[in-house]
């Protein structure tokens, strides 16, 4: 009887380890959709971002706050943001120097 007893509790902890397996692989299947859900996010928040900014110069109102619902701390969403304005910023400028000089050489 109390070997039928092991037996019984081998194949309880035996079933409770494949058990434990599966919940860990579905854990790990589950972060990666996250992650890629977050991707997707982030990449949907960047182009929004790059549109406003284009046209109004507005991609803080879409960036900031895309940074601060994935819980980014806001000093540090707020160094992203700045950080990706400036690179902006240096990117418009290196696309209008022709026309910018253009102008330059009309009004003088």
């Amino acid at each position: 009887m109390l070997s039928r007893l092991i037996n019984t509790n081998q194949v309880i902890n035996d079933n409770a380890w494949c058990i434990l397996e599966l919940i860990e692989t579905a854990v790990v299947e589950l972060n990666k959709m996250h992650l890629f859900l977050i991707n997707l996010y982030l990449l949907a928040a960047g182009i929004a971002a790059g549109l406003s900014s284009s046209m109004a110069g507005l991609a803080s109102i879409v960036s900031y706050p895309a940074l601060l619902s994935l819980g980014v701390p806001p000093v540090s969403a707020n160094v992203t943001n700045t950080a990706a304005l400036v690179f902006t910023g240096i990117g418009s400028t290196a696309s209008s120097t022709k026309e910018l000089g253009q102008h330059k050489k009309s009004h003088y």
